[in-house]
């Protein structure tokens, strides 16, 4: 066989064999490249927000409507993203609105209220400068062979027509802002959206045909203005949202069920603990999981490479880095050649997410000291 067939073959198995194991996902957190690391620094591990209009005109009823569009685009989005878990404001969210917004950033009686609620961040959203819409027209001309069959059946040109296509071009202009807020520290990350949007219908007519030119932006040969408003003002939203949150990528870590560093008298009851713990695990009972493997880890003396692989993956799971870190270190430093080239990958990206972790709370602990000395 040669090396490339081999190298195809190894890869199908290894496929093979990781769609069938059983999992733990592990949620990883990628941030925007339009805000990193500043959003991350922010953010300091924190999970929930709140969102509300910074800016409401009662004498506007347009303007009080694509901010409310926005609005639920936002939080539309941050759902998708999976990041943030989004807090209800409830009757507080009027008297939030009340006392919105000095030049510098969240008064301080509106960050007391999101202490009070117990809202980590805040992200705040308003139209900065309204959409403005325009339909203009143009026009292209082309000419399209014309064909006919003979008395043979043949295919042959008897000439050309003449085609204009037409297109109604509607486009809309404006600008948005958001701002995330963290209440603990009073800390903002902005975002602005400006943008023109484009929406086209067209249509083919004849070139003799006679077509009124375009008297105003509310055309009705364009799209409607009200829907182009709506959209504009939807992709700000989630353009805004996207500069302000995380997105959250699935990791899948195997589990391990086969301990091949053992003698064999200790390796079946030991493997047969840990292969419960896994089936405790498809069942959906991590927690019964977690104490199969720590039996299996006891019974083998601390040397079963698969207990404390899943045992790692497990703290890793619930958010115990430091501990999750003792465990999957160990595993790569001590029974390295018993781990596949993913799983050292995997290792690699946990140490990767520790670091990062662990230098955002530093990052944190420092503002929030600065804060203290301050106030």
């Amino acid at each position: 066989m040669s090396k490339v067939l081999r190298l195809i073959w190894m890869l199908a198995v290894s496929y093979f064999v990781l769609s069938c194991a059983t999992i733990i996902p592990i949620n990883l957190p990628r941030f925007p490249s339009a805000t990193s690391p500043k959003l991350r620094d922010v953010l300091g591990g924190t999970r929930n927000v709140a969102v509300f209009i910074s800016q409401q005109s009662k004498n506007n009823v347009k303007l009080t409507k694509w901010n409310q569009t926005m609005e639920a685009a936002v939080k539309q989005r941050l759902h998708s993203l999976g990041y943030y878990e989004l807090v209800d404001l409830g009757g507080r969210k009027r008297r939030i609105q009340e006392q919105v917004f000095s030049q510098s950033g969240l008064s301080s009686a509106v960050l007391a209220i999101g202490r009070e609620l117990q809202v980590e961040n805040f992200i705040t959203v308003s139209v900065t400068s309204p959409p403005v819409s325009t339909c203009t027209k143009s026009e292209s001309v082309r000419y399209v062979p014309i064909y006919a069959r003979d008395s043979d059946g043949n295919r042959i040109r008897k000439g050309t027509k003449c085609e204009k296509d037409v297109s109604y071009i509607r486009t809309v202009s404006g600008s948005a802002t958001g701002r995330l807020t963290r209440v603990e520290t009073g800390r903002t990350v902005p975002s602005l959206f400006h943008k023109n949007l484009r929406s086209q219908r067209s249509e083919t007519l004849s070139c003799k045909s006679t077509i009124p030119r375009v008297w105003s932006s509310n055309d009705s040969r364009c799209h409607s203005v009200a829907a182009a408003t709506n959209s504009f003002m939807d992709w700000a939203g989630r353009r805004i949202a996207a500069d302000l949150s995380p997105k959250v990528i699935v990791l899948k870590v195997p589990m391990m069920k086969k301990s091949k560093d053992l003698a064999k008298a200790q390796r079946k009851k030991v493997e047969k603990i840990i292969q419960a713990g896994v089936q405790w695990l498809k069942d959906g009972d991590i927690k019964e999981a977690y104490k199969q493997w720590r039996e299996a880890l006891s019974l083998s003396q601390d040397r079963s490479v698969a207990a404390r692989w899943n045992m790692g993956v497990y703290y890793w799971r619930i958010g115990k880095l430091n501990k999750a870190e003792s465990y999957l270190r160990k595993v790569l430093t001590t029974k390295r050649k018993f781990l596949s080239y993913r799983q050292k990958k995997i290792i690699r990206t946990f140490i990767k997410e520790k670091k990062e972790h662990d230098r955002t709370v530093k990052q944190s602990r420092l503002s929030r000291i600065i804060i203290d000395i301050i106030v």
